[in-house]
């Protein structure tokens, strides 16, 4: 199977969510479990449902990527280029950094439900678009005293 290059987008929603931002990845990224199950499920049946797969797969390792270096703040870990690139890597660590400045970390973690709106081309996708209505309810910023902060008071 050739390497594709996916285009992940996140869709605004009215619940709490997860910041916008498009990103892409190569389709030949190390395959990263989702969250939540650990069981394989039957290899895919098309191309177009590998395709679907390897993107949801990319887009929930960035989130779990980006999850675990919010811990700290960590700019600077390389697991953060793993499977965001272009604009999406680039804000991601602006938003760590500015958060590492700052003396904040983030705790918890976010809930992602991402739902492939479109492949293209059909029989043998070389672009995914992902939709989330991500809730960022429990994955809160904190001063490194692991005081909290209310939400728009590191603007």
């Amino acid at each position: 199977m050739s390497a594709a290059v996916f285009t992940l987008l996140i869709g605004g929603c009215s619940a709490a969510g997860s910041p916008g931002s498009t990103s892409q990845g190569e389709g030949g990224t190390p395959a990263g479990s989702s969250s939540g199950s650990s069981s394989r499920s039957a290899p895919p049946a098309s191309l177009a449902e590998a395709a679907r797969s390897q993107a949801t797969t990319a887009y929930l390792g960035m989130w779990r990527d980006m999850v675990q270096a919010a811990k700290t703040s960590d700019w600077n870990s390389p697991q953060l280029a793993q499977y965001a690139t272009g604009d999406a890597l680039s804000a991601i660590l602006r938003g760590m950094y500015a958060d590492h400045l700052n003396g904040l970390v983030t705790k918890g973690e976010p809930k992602n439900d991402p739902k492939v709106t479109s492949a293209t081309p059909a029989a043998n996708p070389t672009t995914v678009m992902i939709s989330d209505c991500g809730d960022s309810t429990h994955w809160l910023k904190y001063r490194q005293d692991s005081s909290f902060v209310p939400v728009g008071a590191w603007a």
